[in-house]
């Protein structure tokens, strides 16, 4: 059975709320692990350990959403870094 238009859009809305909440505690997540390593004189960025994510879910994402997902999981660990440099309110 085919969906109509409607519907296609009514489950991609309903997966852009999930796609929110996750970023919304990716992000809460990382300001914890920030003020974690500030507490214990850690470096907070660290490039291996990005070049490891990017590298597994490239690995786990299909051949033709590899790219697509690199680029999705690049910018939200760069968006993770500005985030952090923000005040908390």
């Amino acid at each position: 059975m085919e969906l109509d238009l409607g519907e296609i859009r009514k489950n991609i809305d309903a997966i852009d709320d999930q796609l929110l909440e996750l970023f919304k505690q990716r992000m809460g997540l990382t300001r914890k692990v920030a003020e974690y390593k500030a507490a214990h004189n850690m470096v907070v960025f660290q490039s291996e350990r990005e070049k490891a994510i990017i590298r597994s879910v490239r690995d786990r994402s299909p051949e033709e959403l590899k790219s697509s997902a690199e680029f999705l999981f690049t910018n939200i660990m760069d968006l993770s870094l500005i985030h952090i440099s923000e005040p908390t309110r």
